[in-house]
């Protein structure tokens, strides 16, 4: 359950499985067209976001600390041979001006493999 409130006020608990059916039913009415045109013959359907093209797992944690809103994003998954975790932390509005370069981030990162030597 998480608290969506300003500070100083009352909030309402919302329940994450209430927020994920809710988009998945916005969702579904976005790509109804799409899946009867092209008749897929597999859907999937991944929470989370994209590290370069690759889908990540992750969570989202929204706080108000010393009266302020803000939170976390923390994604991770295995690119070749290497766990690749990525957080952005901070204040709402330091986090709004980020997102720009946060996508920049998610959607450029490149993890090489590393070639041993043989000694």
């Amino acid at each position: 359950m998480s608290r969506n409130s300003k500070p100083g006020t009352p909030g309402l608990l919302v329940s994450p499985n209430s927020v994920l059916a809710n988009a998945l039913l916005r969702s579904i009415d976005l790509l109804r067209p799409r899946v009867l045109a092209s008749r897929p013959s597999r859907i999937e359907f991944v929470v989370g976001t994209q590290i370069n093209g690759a889908p990540a797992e992750g969570v989202r944690i929204q706080a108000i600390l010393d009266h302020e809103p803000g939170g976390a994003d923390i994604y991770w998954l295995t690119l070749g041979n290497r766990l690749v975790v990525l957080t952005l932390f901070g204040p709402d509005k330091a986090l709004q001006k980020a997102k720009p370069s946060w996508d920049v981030v998610l959607n450029s990162l490149h993890v090489e493999e590393i070639k041993r030597k043989d000694k």
